[in-house]
C-alpha cells in the first residue's frame, strides 16, 4: 500500500514537473515570439488607387450620373451633387497630399490584405500615420508597396508614386478646406448666378 501510495505521489510530481515545464516553454516561446505590425504611406496608396482603371471605372460612372444630374433644371440637386463632388474632392486631396485616412480606400480590396498580411508575418496592418505608439520591441513591416500593387501593377507605379512615399509628411489638421471653398464660389457664380 504504501509503495502504492509512493509511486502515485511520484507519478503526480512527474506530471506537475512536465505541465510546468510544458507551461514555462510556451511563455517563452510566447515571449520570443516576435511580434509585427504591417505599416504603410496612406498618400502612395492613395496615389496608386486614383492611377488604376478601378478609380478610372469608378469616376466614369459617378460622372455619368452627375452629368445627367447637371442636364436637369433642380437647382437643389445641383447643389447635393456639387456638396457631394467638392467633399469627395476635399477628402481625396486630404488623403493624398496629407496623412488623411485611406481605410475607405482600402475597404475596396480588405479580402485581399489577409494575404498581404501572412506574406509579411504580421499581426495587423495600419497606416504608418495612425500609428502613434508601439512598444520599440515591435517590429514594423512597410507593405506600401505590396498594398499599392492590390490598385495598380508595380511597374505601372510612375516616379509621382515614389516622390509621393519621399515627400514630408502634411498633418490632415494642416490641410486647408480653402479650395473646396473656391470651388463652391466658382459653382454658384457659374451655376447659380450668385
Amino acid at each position: 500500500m504504501k509503495t502504492a501510495i509512493n509511486s502515485i505521489a511520484w507519478v503526480t510530481k512527474a506530471l506537475i514537473t512536465i505541465v510546468f515545464v510544458m507551461d514555462y516553454d510556451c511563455v517563452l516561446a510566447q515571449k520570443n515570439k516576435e511580434f509585427k505590425i504591417g505599416i504603410y504611406d496612406s498618400r502612395a496608396v492613395t496615389y496608386a488607387y486614383i492611377i488604376s482603371d478601378l478609380y478610372k471605372k469608378e469616376q466614369e460612372k459617378v460622372r455619368k450620373e452627375r452629368d445627367d444630374f447637371m442636364q436637369k433644371n433642380d437647382t437643389v440637386l445641383w447643389e447635393q451633387t456639387m456638396y457631394q463632388v467638392m467633399t469627395e474632392q476635399f477628402l481625396l486631396h486630404q488623403r493624398y497630399f496629407a496623412t488623411g485616412s485611406a481605410t475607405s480606400i482600402l475597404k475596396k480590396v480588405e479580402d485581399k490584405l489577409p494575404k498581404i498580411a501572412k506574406n509579411a508575418g504580421v499581426s495587423t496592418v495600419v497606416s504608418k500615420w495612425e500609428l502613434i505608439w508601439y512598444d520599440p520591441d515591435i517590429v514594423t513591416v512597410d507593405l506600401t508597396d505590396s498594398i499599392a500593387q492590390l490598385f495598380t501593377p508595380f511597374d505601372k507605379l510612375d516616379k509621382t508614386y515614389t516622390q509621393t512615399k519621399e515627400s514630408e509628411r502634411i498633418e490632415v489638421d494642416e490641410w486647408s478646406v480653402e479650395e473646396v471653398v473656391e470651388m463652391w464660389k466658382t459653382f454658384e457664380k457659374k451655376y447659380l448666378k450668385k
